[in-house]
């Protein structure tokens, strides 16, 4: 008989400030490991088609290049990227080229000069702007850049970071184009022969006054390829799965639309032997917490039957429930 366990959604709720978690829910990653997907992914940029290439875990922009997402940009986004430029062929360091984000004509941007340049207006195309240099740069060393955008009554908030660090800030207008969609954010190169890697979209955390869950993608409303990111199961028994489809595995955590307590979807745990040690098991990735804070943990859960025994583990403390065919919330 088959054991069935729907996790409608999963919270852990800290005494933190929720605004310091800027990046939200995932929308769209990107890695680059698989280069049969890239064209599903992305746009080239006119003229660029054919020398801009997803090879080895990256896409390389030789001397220049444009990229854009094959989605929407969406009114508030965080996006962030790990740049790696490279030094120029010929050994000269061109005094104009940048790489980077573009959107709405401002560039969010790296230079070859070891600095980030922000040119927050066009007559600020001449090289003016603002400047600063990046700590620890090195020719083939990766930095990572990120960009937040925040809609504001009228208006937008960029917020640039580099390596972790606030390097700007500037408020734009938002402007939305006639169909109801955003300029798109576009990843950019001019004259800096540069690479890109581990791409991330995600939506902006909100502030304060909104849910303090630290739980990403929390509803299970997100997923990629059928399974919910940010989350990984544990208790898989490998000996088991290398004897059965991959797929067939896979159905035993499972994104279900019939039974949700909230949104779209509920996440399906099924213990049938393709587990280890009899258990079936989900864990969060990315949620952190601070040692000796205050701190609940909590999920709602439905079974196929009455009195089914869940256990959960916050902070190294096991506790078992009982679930029965009616939602109800537990936590610990």
């Amino acid at each position: 008989m088959l054991k069935q366990l729907a996790i409608p959604s999963v919270a852990a709720l800290m005494a933190l400030s929720a605004s310091a978690q800027e990046r939200g829910t995932p929308v769209f990653q990107d890695a680059f490991d698989t280069k049969d997907t890239f064209a599903e992914n992305w746009v080239v940029g006119k003229g660029w088609n054919g020398r801009l290439l997803s090879a080895d875990g990256r896409v390389n922009f030789p001397q220049g290049g444009e990229l854009l997402m094959r989605r929407d940009t969406p009114a508030e986004f965080f996006a962030e990227m790990d740049v790696t430029l490279n030094p120029p062929a010929n050994g000269e360091i061109p005094k104009d080229g940048f790489c980077g984000f573009i959107i709405e004509g401002f560039r969010f941007t790296l230079t070859h000069q070891g600095r980030y340049w922000v040119a927050s207006s066009p007559k600020e195309s001449g090289g003016t702007g603002l400047t600063g240099p990046v700590e620890g740069f090195q020719f083939g060393k990766p930095v990572a850049v990120s960009l937040v955008r925040k809609a504001e009554p009228g208006a937008a908030k960029y917020v640039f970071r580099v390596n972790g660090k606030e390097a700007a800030t500037r408020v734009f207008n938002l402007k939305q184009q006639a169909d109801g969609t955003y300029e798109p954010l576009r990843i950019f190169s001019y004259k800096v022969d540069m690479s890109i890697d581990n791409f991330g979209l995600f939506a902006v955390k909100g502030g304060a006054d909104e849910s303090p869950n630290l739980v990403i993608n929390s509803g299970f409303e997100h997923e990629l390829d059928g399974f919910p990111p940010y989350y990984t199961t544990p208790s898989f028994n490998i000996q088991t799965i290398t004897n059965i489809p991959y797929e067939t595995f896979l159905d035993s955590v499972s994104l279900d639309e019939r039974e949700k307590h909230s949104g779209s979807f509920s996440l399906k745990l099924v213990n049938d032997g393709r587990t280890s040690g009899g258990a079936q098991s989900i864990r969060p990735w990315g949620v952190g917490t601070v040692t000796g804070g205050a701190g609940v943990f909590s999920v709602w859960m439905k079974a196929d039957r009455t009195n089914f025994p869940v256990s959960l583990r916050y902070g190294g403390r096991p506790e078992t429930v009982k679930v029965g065919t009616e939602s109800r919330r537990a936590g610990s």
